[in-house]
């Protein structure tokens, strides 16, 4: 629109100016505002270049602060992750040693339980090895005296009760080993033969005699596949073959009864060091176990100082969280606004630039037309001047200018002054 008005008052200035000089001045006109357009569009570029540059700069730098605060938002991210983990495991931690401890207890408690049953057992046990201790070397005596008596008068000794003794050791059997266990029955059937009659111990003796009590002087040398008939019993008074049994048979019972006590006395030797070695290493176990619990009791303290510590720190580390997503929501913010701001300057470099070259066409255009019409003009004046000066017919305005004036008045063939008006009132080639 600035430029058709330019054109209009360029044309309007052509119909009343009528100097060369003005022909020039309109002319330099349409070069300065040509010239003033091509100024504006270098002014702009340079302007633009700037903005551009600057539009550069501060997005990178918007990019990188966002960047940088899209960092610190994921790393206060991870660590409240690795908080979270941290509380868990350490929470998991105390109820492991909270149940430790727990455990341990119940398991100081069952064994004690063990060790007073244990100890009332060993008790029970120590007190079944000294009874039967005490019946043994009681049976000892009684034998003795028993044995004494008989090889001293054979005739009036009687028969020893043996039933009680059988009785009361039946009931502690289980304190023997296998091997004293064949001893004591072994004992127990001794005791059932005793015998006092001196009839009934002749009757055993020439048993044993006849048949096992053979010397090789008595066998013979001639018999050697024993075919002989049964030996004479060797001529001897009953009371000494009865006494050589006795003796026989009371070192025999003697000899049974103190390997018992010695087994019995060894083994309670052993049940009492196995009792006391027993309640060292429960005495140990429960030293360790208390050492246990106070060293568990120390950690879970830690644990309650340290999952304290993780808490503060984790609400800490949320509240960070929350400030810093706030500066990246900022600075999200931030570049967004500074890329619409540089888009809306590089769409309107584009518009301007689309606006100057259309202005720098239709000068163009101008100045092309403009000097077609100047060129009309001054070729019509030329004619002009060549035809009046040359005297070869007179001018006519129909001659020349038929077509190019405002108004054709036909009826005008002279005077160069009158029609001035007219030939002025171009409007247009």
């Amino acid at each position: 629109m600035k430029s058709l008005f330019f054109i209009i008052f360029v044309l309007y200035l052509s119909n009343i100016i009528q100097a060369d000089d003005a022909f020039a001045k309109i002319k330099s006109a349409l070069y300065n505002f040509q010239d003033s357009i091509t100024l504006e569009q270098n002014q702009a570029d340079i302007r633009y270049k700037a903005e551009l540059a600057w539009c550069t700069k501060n997005i990178q730098v918007a990019q990188d602060t966002l960047s940088a605060r899209t960092k610190d938002v994921n790393d206060i991210a991870a660590h409240i992750k690795y908080l979270r983990n941290e509380i868990e495991q350490v929470t998991k931690d105390k109820e492991s040693r909270q149940n430790r401890i727990k455990q341990n207890n119940l398991t100081l408690e069952k064994f004690k339980k063990e060790r007073c049953d244990n100890n009332l057992q060993y008790i029970k046990s120590l007190r079944e090895h000294k009874t039967s201790i005490d019946i043994m070397k009681l049976l000892r005596g009684d034998l003795e005296v028993y044995f004494a008596k008989w090889l001293k008068n054979p005739l009036e000794a009687k028969k020893m009760k043996a039933g009680s003794f059988i009785e009361k050791m039946s009931r502690f059997a289980h304190l023997f080993d296998d091997k004293h266990r064949n001893i004591f029955i072994q004992l127990v059937e001794s005791m059932k033969s005793f015998a006092v009659d001196v009839k009934g111990l002749q009757a055993k003796t020439s048993s044993y005699t006849s048949q096992k009590a053979r010397t090789a002087s008595e066998i013979g040398t001639k018999h050697i596949d024993n075919t002989r008939g049964q030996l004479v019993k060797l001529e001897s008074p009953a009371v000494v073959e009865a006494r050589e049994y006795v003796i026989q048979l009371r070192t025999k019972t003697l000899t049974m009864i103190d390997a018992l006590v010695a087994h019995l006395e060894t083994s309670r030797k052993k049940l009492s060091e196995d009792e006391m070695l027993a309640n060292e290493h429960f005495a140990d176990f429960q030293a360790q176990m208390l050492k246990e619990n106070v060293y568990l009791a120390e950690k879970i303290v830690e644990d309650d100082n340290l999952l304290l510590k993780l808490t503060v720190e984790l609400k800490t580390s949320e509240g960070q969280l929350a400030r810093r997503e706030a500066l990246r929501r900022e600075a999200e913010e931030n570049l967004r606004a500074l890329r619409k701001t540089c888009q809306e300057k590089e769409d309107y470099n584009a518009r301007e630039n689309a606006r100057r070259k259309g202005e720098l066409k239709i000068t163009a255009n101008a100045i092309t037309t403009y000097n077609k019409i100047v060129s009309k003009i001054q070729s019509r004046i030329a004619s002009r001047v060549n035809s009046n000066f040359s005297g070869a017919k007179s001018y006519s305005s129909s001659d020349i200018n038929e077509k190019n004036v405002a108004e054709y008045q036909g009826t005008v063939h002279s005077g160069v002054s009158s029609n001035v008006k007219s030939r002025n009132a171009v409007a247009y080639y």
